[in-house]
């Protein structure tokens, strides 16, 4: 049944080829359209446009665990081996929304201060379409 009401954050999770990045923190989808100029002499001094591409890209955090299921060795292989995986920014509910698509994983940093929690952060960008469906 799907979720009623405000989701709470920790609900959502980023799914890399149906496997859950363990550990995470938080987790952000940004979707952005860029505007194609159409300014013309005729458009009385005033930027004109119309709309141009779209695209997507899914950014986190989390604590370093070697032991997680899929953990900072498996993003790490990801970007070493440029391999093109399937994406999702989802809660794993049925009949919630679900947001997926194929994407590289382009930043992958850890941060190890003293006496403190390692933690690492990643960025994928979307390559292609990005599919909004219910989970089923």
């Amino acid at each position: 049944m799907a979720t009623t009401g405000v989701i709470n954050g920790k609900n959502l999770l980023v799914y890399v080829d149906g496997t859950a990045i363990g550990m995470t923190k938080s987790c952000k989808i940004n979707i952005s359209q860029s505007v194609r100029d159409t300014t013309t002499k005729n458009s009385g001094g005033w930027k004109d446009g119309l709309e141009g591409e779209r695209s997507w890209k899914i950014d986190g955090d989390g604590l370093v665990a070697f032991d997680a299921t899929f953990n900072f060795s498996s993003l790490f292989a990801l970007i070493t081996n440029q391999t093109k995986c399937s994406l999702s920014f989802e809660t794993n509910v049925s009949g919630d929304k679900r947001y997926y698509g194929s994407a590289f994983l382009t930043s992958l940093d850890a941060d190890a201060p003293n006496e403190e929690s390692t933690s690492f952060s990643f960025g994928f960008e979307g390559v292609g379409v990005l599919t909004e469906v219910a989970h089923t």
